[in-house]
């Protein structure tokens, strides 16, 4: 991503237009003056109501389910830039909340991408010369905040589950060995095969929860998928400079 000097810039634009709103300008008002997600920020920054895991980042959601009404969260980041949040409404039980957020854009140039992917290659090299361990490396370096603490363990998937590069860079492995780099969007990963089971016949009853799981998660990733597409295709990042 951005080096720590851009992504202040960032952070410290969205720190501004927060303090507009804390001073008396209406949320409403900002978004549509400033926020990069365009589609919403038509709506004054409103986005449809959404359930915990249906957006696919865990420190939005985490702000949506947890920023008490009527305040405007700090800055939050997220793999499209810093977001503004405020809570419209949310169930009770938790079940679902509505949110306006406000965008402030980061995409990263072709440099910061070379960059990363450098970094990346070092870190691998690390680990395939056993200067340090693949956990070691994941606790220090990952990004995945979801399996950072099992030391980038991700249970058992499916081959099936592995895409485009993602499925280049690991069905060939062998148990033990590190994958090379794999990009896809949102960044660089390298695996390691641990463990492998033989393909295996189910029972309905053995997999029927993990059934409902699959319909829930390609429901979920189908949403979160049209929402990225639209910003894609309607979120233009104007940078500007500090005042």
């Amino acid at each position: 991503g951005p080096d720590s000097v851009v992504e202040e810039n960032y952070r410290q634009r969205a720190e501004e237009i927060r303090e507009e709103i804390v001073g008396g300008l209406p949320f409403e008002e900002a978004a549509r003056r400033y926020s990069d997600d365009e589609r919403s920020a038509e709506q004054g920054g409103l986005l449809g109501r959404f359930s915990p895991g249906e957006l696919g980042d865990r420190n939005f959601e985490s702000v949506a389910f947890t920023l008490p009404r009527g305040e405007i969260s700090e800055p939050v980041r997220t793999n499209l830039g810093y977001h503004l949040l405020e809570v419209v409404a949310r169930d009770s039980e938790g079940a679902w909340a509505r949110v306006r957020h406000i965008l402030v854009g980061i995409t990263p140039s072709k440099s910061d991408a070379q960059r990363v992917r450098r970094k990346v290659q070092r870190i691998r090299d690390r680990i395939v010369a056993g200067e340090i361990t693949f956990a070691e490396a994941v606790r220090r370096h990952s990004q995945d905040h979801a399996s950072r603490e099992e030391g980038g363990d991700v249970g058992w998937l499916p081959i099936d589950n592995f895409l485009g590069e993602t499925r280049a860079a690991v069905e060939d492995l062998r148990v033990g060995e590190i994958s090379p780099i794999a990009e896809v969007e949102g960044g660089f990963h390298v695996f390691k095969l641990v463990g492998e089971q033989a393909a295996t016949e189910y029972t309905f009853d053995e997999i029927q929860g993990e059934l409902r799981n699959i319909v829930e998660m390609e429901e979920r990733q189908k949403v979160l998928d049209e929402y990225l597409a639209e910003l894609r295709n309607e979120t233009f990042v104007e940078i500007r400079p500090l005042q």
